[in-house]
């Protein structure tokens, strides 16, 4: 199962971000094949919350733009709204503990918890993923 990232949805579906192309390349790919998609909740909201904001974005989504593509993806049957297990937390804090730090990783540690928990591999363009001892990841923008 591929569980997204929120960079990733932000440089697919936003032309004013880093590579914009190739990120809408893959994402197009991804939801037009057949392989299980998780979205968690964080890199949901995430999306949201910062596509629609004046402060980051020149021309921002409205709102309305901005939750109709998260129910576009939604409406995909293999693409999933992840909801945390019962050993989300155990992974997250377990995560916090070893890499010693929250902040910026807060974000990060609860879609690599998922990833761990539905037993998927975390794709973004983030490179802070590889401190995550046994998580899987891909930048498929490389």
């Amino acid at each position: 199962m591929i569980i997204v990232d929120i960079n990733l949805l932000l440089y697919a579906e936003l032309d004013a971000t880093p590579a914009h192309a190739a990120a809408r390349r893959w994402w197009e790919d991804v939801m037009n094949g057949d392989r299980q998609v998780g979205i968690p909740p964080v890199s949901l909201f995430g999306f949201v919350r910062i596509s629609t904001n004046r402060r980051v974005f020149v021309s921002p989504l409205s709102i309305d733009d901005a939750l109709g593509r998260v129910r576009e993806w939604l409406e995909r049957p293999h693409v999933t709204f992840l909801t945390p297990g019962p050993r989300h937390l155990e992974i997250a804090f377990g995560f916090l503990e070893k890499l010693g730090s929250a902040a910026n990783l807060t974000s990060d540690v609860q879609i690599a918890a998922h990833a761990i928990e539905s037993g998927g591999e975390v794709f973004s363009n983030d490179r802070e993923f590889a401190r995550f001892p046994g998580l899987r990841w891909t930048n498929p923008l490389e």
